[in-house]
Order: C-alpha cells, then structure tokens, then sequence
C-alpha cells in the first residue's frame, strides 16, 4: 500500500510509524541528531547480500541519502492513522422528485437526511427546531460511523 497523497514538504515524524515511499515496511533502527538509520524490506532476498533487509540511512526528514535530494520510492513516510468517527443523522420523510431531477425517469421517492451531530440528543434538539419551522418530524435518527485518516 503506498501513500502518494503526501505532499512536498509535508513533515516526516521518525517517532510515528514510517513506510517506504512505495510501501516497503520499515524498521528503525536508530537515529542520531541529522539522521536515522533503518532496516527496509527489499520484497525478496537480494541476491548480493543474501537478505531480505537492507540497511539505509536517511537524513532526519525521511529522505535516503543516495537520492540527492530528488524523491525517492525509498524516502520514508508516515503511515496515515485512521480515527474511528460516529454521529447521528435524522432520516426525513421520502417526497417526490421534481421534474428536474430526471426527466426520462419516472417520479422517484426521494429521503432526506439531516446533517450529522455528535449525539442522538442533538439530533433529536434539531429536528425539534426544524419542526417549529414547518419541517416534518424524522421517520427515524439513525447512528452511522467511518473511519477518516490523519
């Protein structure tokens, strides 16, 4: 698995877990002040060294010496976290599509969600709110959850 989505500049943490920029799986080994040593998995055994690890050194922010500052697959980076999230989202009465919609269609039942709050109570308080305001009651508030990465 690789993590292209990190941008130039974006700062490496040696203390978070780390991967190789094309996903190669890392072990630090240790790190002085201006660099870190590191043993990455090469994918199968090389025939030279006869290992399936290889020895590198990187400067602190995560870049292989021997790449001479252009990028590398073997430049180091962070593994993205994924946090779990949860939140309550009230589900409103179907209504009928307008025309607009899709026109070759036949007219479409349609639901409506709320946005998402943090508790079933909020939920509950905004629903409450929006009726005073001529928006029909929720059918039902519902529990959802994802995962976001940081």
């Amino acid at each position: 698995m690789t993590y292209e989505h990190l941008t130039p500049g974006e700062a490496f943490d040696p203390t978070k877990p780390c991967q190789t920029r094309d996903g190669r799986r890392v072990t630090m080994f240790s790190s002085e002040d201006d660099s870190l040593i590191a043993f990455v998995e090469r994918g199968q055994h090389h025939p030279a060294s006869g290992g399936k690890w290889a020895l590198r050194v990187y400067n602190i922010n995560g870049k292989y010496f021997g790449s001479e500052g252009a990028d590398s697959c073997v430049d180091l980076v962070n593994i993205p976290t994924k946090v779990k999230k949860e939140g309550w989202v009230n589900i409103y009465p179907a209504y009928n599509a307008p025309k607009w919609y899709g026109e070759s269609l036949p007219i479409q039942k349609i639901a409506r969600q709320s946005g998402i709050y943090k508790t079933k109570g909020d939920a509950h308080r905004e629903a409450v709110k929006a009726h005073g305001n001529g928006v029909p009651l929720p059918v039902a508030t519902v529990k959802i959850e994802w995962e976001e990465e940081q």
